[in-house]
């Protein structure tokens, strides 16, 4: 069975469709991009190099922020990562990601709780399997310093 597809507003709300969808559309609702945001992410363990965290941030209004970006670090493949920011009163984001090399494969989720001077902290959950083999869990937490992008 072939979908319908409506084009005329009103036919769409007159069957059920998204109305409150459409009076977005109307209000003329906008999503504004804030910019792009730069931390340095560092470990607590010190055997991990510090790594660049860098996020196009837009706002929704209403405080909330989508958030696109990746994570780059010397010998490491960049983590593509997406996720939202809400403010819960304090700024808080979840992020998830993943990345792939020829040796290496990983899927994270990164908890980042900001102070008002957007420095902060992390905590990562997730999972890695080297060489294509079985997955192995992963956690680490650190510190995130707010930096210029370069």
């Amino acid at each position: 069975m072939a979908k319908e597809v409506y084009h005329d507003p009103q036919d769409i709300g007159a069957r059920g469709g998204c109305t409150a969808c459409l009076d977005i559309v109307r209000g003329g609702a906008a999503v504004e991009y804030l910019g792009d945001f730069c931390w340095q992410v560092q470990s607590n363990s010190p055997d991990e190099p510090p790594a660049l965290l860098q996020m196009g941030v837009l706002s929704y209004g209403d405080n909330h922020f989508p958030v696109h970006g990746t994570i780059t670090g010397p010998d490491r493949a960049p983590v593509v990562l997406h996720g939202n920011a809400e403010f819960t009163p304090n700024l808080e984001a979840t992020l998830q990601g993943s990345a792939t090399e020829s040796t290496i494969r990983q899927t994270l989720t990164i908890h980042l709780l900001f102070e008002p001077s957007l420095n902060g902290i992390y905590k990562l959950i997730g999972f890695e399997a080297p060489g294509g083999g079985a997955a192995e869990s992963l956690t680490d937490e650190g510190i995130i310093t707010l930096v210029p992008c370069e």
